[in-house]
């Protein structure tokens, strides 16, 4: 098989795990018209599927329910840090 297939077949996998929301973008959540956070999707760094939430002041939680641990780069942290910040200065 040849890096584009497996690329594109990669890409594939990690859409219907993220069930075709962009990875690394903050993805606005309502309850009843108000907004109450953001949910951003990404593959940590052993390749498991990590979805985390940002609520309006930048505040990150962690999930704590699918997994014991989520493994990141500095990389990793940067950008999430990044995308928190990006929530409290359009806030």
């Amino acid at each position: 098989m040849n890096a584009i297939a497996q690329t594109t077949e990669l890409d594939q996998f990690e859409n219907h795990l993220f069930q075709g929301k962009e990875q690394w973008k903050a993805h606005p959540q309502y309850e009843n018209g108000e907004l109450i956070e953001y949910k951003v999707f990404f593959m940590d760094v052993e390749y498991d599927p990590i979805c985390v939430t940002i609520d309006p002041d930048g505040m990150v939680t962690m999930p704590d329910d699918e997994h014991t641990h989520v493994t990141m780069d500095s990389d990793m942290l940067f950008k999430l840090a990044e995308i928190a910040a990006e929530i409290c200065d359009d806030e």
